[in-house]
């Protein structure tokens, strides 16, 4: 008896853990953390004053990513790791929308999680 009860928790809390990880990659999970990422990135950084002062400073594509990547680089590491995650976030949030463009005419919808009453 003890050791169905053993076999009925793990396989539980693998239901679970599926379900927290389905929950943590849907697609209205990954619009919210891109929203609140890129508000912290514009809270904390100029974009306007960046971008100004890119397109002032640089005549070529080359002098252009010269100096996008210097200014990358002497930020302070909270704004780098905001911008790197939100560019991750919104690479996903495209995948996802590439997938469901490219199976949308064959009927494709995403699978709808059961809720458990």
């Amino acid at each position: 008896m003890e050791r169905n009860q053993k076999i009925k928790n793990r396989v539980m809390r693998r239901v679970f853990v599926l379900y927290a990880l389905r929950q943590a990659t849907s697609a209205q999970t990954k619009l919210f953390g891109f929203l609140v990422v890129s508000g912290f990135l514009f809270i904390s950084v100029s974009a306007h004053n960046i971008i100004l002062n890119a397109l002032n400073s640089s005549h070529t594509p080359f002098e252009f990513l010269q100096y996008t990547l210097m200014a990358f680089l002497s930020t302070e590491l909270s704004v780098q790791v905001f911008f790197i995650a939100s560019i991750t976030v919104a690479i996903f949030i495209m995948r996802d929308l590439s997938f469901y463009i490219k199976y949308a005419h064959q009927g494709y919808t995403p699978p709808k999680l059961v809720e458990v009453s």
